[in-house]
């Protein structure tokens, strides 16, 4: 970022955000949904290196824009559905630039209407599976079961509301 002329800043290292400061660089633990919610832009770095990318849910979910480098392996399908219906950007080695082009209100908007559309397509889709789910375990056992309780308490920590 540094070599596209951007401002940058470090939490990890203690780096204050300033006003010059264009790009912080949110790397500490802990705070992930916090920061994609504030975020406009979110660039998962992990695929930069060959250990397979992030999960790109939780940005999409909070409307974040998505930029994400080359080695997606292991959410590869997810990928390629965000990719191919114009929910996020795969880079290479062209960061500075798609961010740039990011800045512009109206492709981020519509990166987010793609993304949106994508996302209620996979909830379509498991919808049934939850249901039967469900059903087979009892509604009790399975909020038990995966932990539904505290997961929901994190949701209206986070301000998410859940769709009924």
């Amino acid at each position: 970022m540094h070599e596209a002329g951007f401002s940058c800043a470090l939490r990890s290292r203690g780096e204050a955000l300033q006003p010059d400061v264009q790009v912080y660089v949110a790397d500490t633990m802990g705070e992930i949904g916090l920061w994609y919610r504030l975020s406009d832009i979110v660039f998962l770095s992990g695929p930069l290196k060959d250990l397979g990318g992030h999960n790109p849910f939780e940005p999409v979910n909070l409307q974040g824009t998505v930029i994400l480098g080359p080695h997606i392996f292991n959410f590869a399908d997810i990928y390629a559905r965000l990719i191919t219906a114009g929910a996020c950007i795969k880079v290479i080695d062209s960061l500075g630039e798609v961010v740039s082009r990011l800045f512009n209100h109206t492709e981020r908007e519509r990166m987010i209407g793609c993304a949106t559309k994508a996302i209620r397509t996979d909830n379509d889709a498991t919808r049934p599976i939850v249901s039967n789910i469900q059903d087979a375990l009892g509604w009790r056992c399975y909020r038990t079961l995966i932990g539904m309780d505290s997961h929901r308490e994190s949701m209206r920590l986070n301000g998410v509301h859940e769709q009924t």
